[in-house]
């Protein structure tokens, strides 16, 4: 027997319950959505890396068609702007998991980009990239810090 699914839940409008979204956003102006500001997310993690003395920040991305990472990336890159600052490497966009975070942190290392800090787009990301660093023994925060987001 095959079911069919609906991507969207009626329940609540049916009943008048309203439906709420967390960490994204609903195409029904019927719903309400509860989600964080991922731009400011975005700024805020160079403007604490900057304040740490850092100056050569990487930056690692989810899926670039998923706005959270999209948004916390165009943060991220306003705010080294206003500084003059330009990221340290290609932008790198992939999947929002630990290997990901792995690849993208060999390719950065690879390419001899220099880099003291590591802004990556969730925590899992921010694992992978971790374990890479370890494995070229360089020391978590003093040799290169890094910063991963919920």
């Amino acid at each position: 027997m095959q079911r069919e699914t609906n991507p969207r839940p009626t329940l609540g409008h049916d009943w008048g319950v309203p439906l709420v979204y967390v960490y994204g956003p609903s195409t029904d102006t019927e719903d309400r959505s509860v989600t964080c500001d991922n731009v400011d997310a975005g700024c805020m993690a160079i403007n604490h890396l900057i304040s740490c003395g850092r100056r050569h920040i990487a930056i690692i991305g989810g899926g670039e068609t998923y706005t959270a990472a999209t948004d916390r990336t165009k943060g991220a890159l306003e705010a080294l702007a206003e500084l003059g600052i330009e990221p340290a490497g290609p932008i790198r966009y992939g999947k929002w998991d630990e290997s990901w975070g792995r690849a993208a942190t060999r390719l950065l290392l690879d390419q001899g980009v220099t880099f003291d800090a590591v802004v990556c787009q969730n925590d899992q990301l921010a694992r992978g990239c971790i374990d890479v660093l370890k494995q070229q023994d360089l020391r978590i925060p003093d040799d290169v810090a890094v910063i991963g987001r919920r």
